[in-house]
């Protein structure tokens, strides 16, 4: 028999069956609630890895624009399920440097809006010999039907990501 400083100790350790039982059930519902944002977190959610991809496009291209005083072109080719820049004007016969970014899988649709064309024709985002951007937005829309808006600062080179579809037509948008 064992004795502890303060007396006998006459009590058995141990859980109760009620104590398990309640932990196990707080496990299972804390297990609900995480698991699926764990689950988003682990395999990267194709919408954001979009959005990084087309944000890291735009930069680029504007960077490469200043640096080679030429204009340049952003659109989406919907049979390769990519974003393209290329020279906007390219000489004959020259073989020009497409640069290719392939969108995740889960993305369903990309548009291209700028404030002058809409939605008419093939949507590009122009892209000037000083590496300013048009007025443009792209929205990226997944599956699920999530929208990620890019809108990228004429001037400053940033990019800055929205929560779903965004009017082009907004004032504040292009500062």
């Amino acid at each position: 028999m064992r004795t502890s400083t303060t007396g006998n100790c006459n009590r058995a350790w141990g859980f109760t069956l009620i104590e398990v039982l309640v932990t196990l059930a707080l496990l299972a519902l804390l297990s609900t609630l995480a698991l699926p944002k764990i689950g988003l977190f682990l395999r990267g959610d194709a919408l954001q890895r979009g959005a990084r991809a087309g944000m890291a496009l735009l930069q680029e291209t504007a960077g490469r624009a200043r640096e080679e005083q030429r204009a340049w072109v952003l659109r989406y080719d919907a049979t390769q399920h990519a974003l393209l820049a290329e020279p906007a004007k390219s000489q004959a016969g020259a073989q020009e440097r497409v640069r290719r970014v392939l969108l995740p899988a889960g993305l369903r649709a990309v548009r291209i809006r700028t404030r002058t064309a809409g939605d008419r024709g093939t949507p590009r985002l122009f892209i000037s010999a000083r590496g300013y951007v048009q007025p443009a937005l792209l929205t990226l829309e997944d599956a699920g039907g999530a929208m990620l808006t890019l809108a990228p600062s004429p001037f400053l080179g940033r990019v800055r990501l929205l929560p779903g579809a965004v009017d082009v037509h907004r004032a504040d948008l292009f500062r």
